[in-house]
């Protein structure tokens, strides 16, 4: 009986330590269960700011592509522009030499007009008969006044007509 009592005794023992393994077993089970929730809302959390990373440099991207692309089309506007300015000023330059050379040739003719009143003048009624005199192209042109203060030098004027006719031969 001392046997069976040491023997009960020692597989009670084994069952106290056994029972003490469990439960330590159990423990370290939940809080390797717990290790393992946290981590996996780690990974999905990590998981997540991974993709928002990504999405924001997609997005970020796209931007810098669609401002390359703004930047090449005002680049292709300014060369254009440049053209076109270019174009402009070179119009411009014969406009402006046209417009001189216009008012060259509007003092020409006036110049050749005041010369005309002034051979009528001289000439008389007699001559004003056989052709009308031309409408003025100023008020007051043909007040003596102003024929006095500015009367040209017409031989002078039509030796110049002469010499400058035979240089275009």
């Amino acid at each position: 009986v001392a046997n069976k009592n040491k023997e009960m005794e020692q597989i009670l023992s084994e069952l106290e330590s056994a029972r003490s393994e469990i439960e330590l077993l159990r423990n370290q089970l939940s809080s390797e269960r717990t290790s393992i929730k946290n981590l996996e809302s780690l990974l999905a959390s990590n998981r997540e700011k991974k993709f928002q990373s990504q999405m924001v440099t997609q997005e970020k991207e796209t931007e810098i592509q669609l401002f390359k692309d703004k930047l090449s089309l005002a680049e292709s506007k300014l060369a254009s522009q440049s053209r076109e300015i270019s174009q402009l000023r070179s119009k411009t330059a014969m406009l402006e030499t046209e417009l001189d050379m216009a008012k060259r040739q509007l003092g020409t003719e006036r110049f050749e007009r005041e010369c005309a009143v002034q051979e009528l003048r001289r000439h008389g009624p007699s001559y004003r008969t056989t052709s009308p005199p031309q409408p003025s192209l100023s008020p007051g042109s043909h007040s003596p006044e102003r024929s006095s203060r500015r009367s040209p030098d017409c031989s002078l004027n039509r030796s110049l007509n002469r010499a400058s006719s035979l240089k275009e031969f």
